[in-house]
């Protein structure tokens, strides 16, 4: 994001270019949160699902 902004200020690329660098910047960036949030439900899913299953055993014994 610095080197797009960089480039811009210095001319090496136009200001469009740049935003436009930065709107995909963005676009990742919320995906990857996305990501990172199905993934850290997915764990506790997991979790709660280990822990029901290892209580159910201990409950037979």
């Amino acid at each position: 994001m610095a080197k797009t902004l960089r480039a811009a200020s210095v001319g090496t690329i136009g200001w469009e270019e740049a935003y436009q660098d930065l709107k995909r910047y963005q676009c990742k960036s919320d995906e990857l949160r996305f990501e990172e949030k199905q993934e850290t439900q997915q764990r506790m899913f997991d979790l709660a699902l280990q822990t029901f299953k290892r209580r159910e055993s201990n409950e037979k014994r």
